[in-house]
């Protein structure tokens, strides 16, 4: 019986000092709380190391995120320097646009008359000569324009980004913000895409005018053969 309590009882010291780490003598497992405090250190560092995702949307090009005191993140706006909730998760970035249609001073609210301006567009080869048009503030055409002039011109795409253009354009066209480089590289992918399918509707088109014409022609030729076969059959049989 004595063999039998002291084996329990080295069990059960054994199974307290698995589940809390101390011996039965109230020694601490030190080499177990130094590993566990070194696995800790190394999955803050690993989360400190890891880079915070990129802004896409376009709605940040006119939104700044800024941290309050209590720790709490909110978008700033950039032209009434209104606060909005701002997490990913949460909420999204459908009040920063709705916002954005109604702020008194952004310069790219959208107008609500649709009254253009008349200017004069130079005819080709000549500045003094051309046509009286209209024009109206689109961003969605002058952003396109844009993306279409670096494709053309073959510059890079942060163009859009240096100092000088952002001046010119700041006097030139104070309205229209030019985009951001990743959004206008959005924009060259998307004329691509564009043109490319329109010069897949051009070559649908062109085929099956060829197929209709080359069956027209298949068919004339087949009835002047039927018609021109007896007489052949009667000149080689005369002959």
């Amino acid at each position: 019986m004595g063999d039998t309590d002291e084996t329990v009882a080295c069990e059960i010291n054994q199974t307290q000092e698995t589940e809390t780490g101390v011996s039965a003598t109230g020694v601490v497992d030190v080499d177990k709380e130094e590993q566990q405090t070194k696995d800790g250190e190394k999955a803050d560092e690993e989360s400190k190391k890891r880079k915070p995702m990129a802004l896409r949307s376009d709605v940040w090009d006119s939104f700044s995120k800024v941290k309050l005191d209590n720790g709490e993140e909110r978008a700033k706006c950039k032209w009434c320097t209104k606060l909005f909730h701002c997490g990913s998760r949460t909420n999204g970035t459908s009040s920063l646009k709705a916002h954005l249609k109604i702020c008194k001073r952004n310069p790219n609210k959208p107008v609500v008359d649709n009254q253009g301006t008349l200017q004069l567009t130079p005819c080709a080869g000549t500045s003094s000569i051309g046509t009286v048009t209209t024009w109206k503030f689109d961003p969605d055409e002058l952003r396109k324009s844009f993306a279409e002039m670096i494709i053309e011109d073959e510059q890079p795409f942060v163009l859009s980004e240096r100092s000088g253009l952002r001046k010119f354009m700041a006097k030139a066209c104070p309205r229209f913000i030019l985009p951001s480089r990743r959004t206008i590289t959005r924009a060259c992918v998307k004329v691509y895409e564009d043109k490319k399918e329109k010069l897949k509707k051009f070559f649908r088109t062109i085929v099956k005018e060829f197929a209709s014409q080359l069956t027209l022609e298949l068919l004339r030729i087949a009835k002047t053969t039927c018609v021109l076969q007896p007489i052949l059959l009667t000149m080689t049989g005369t002959l």
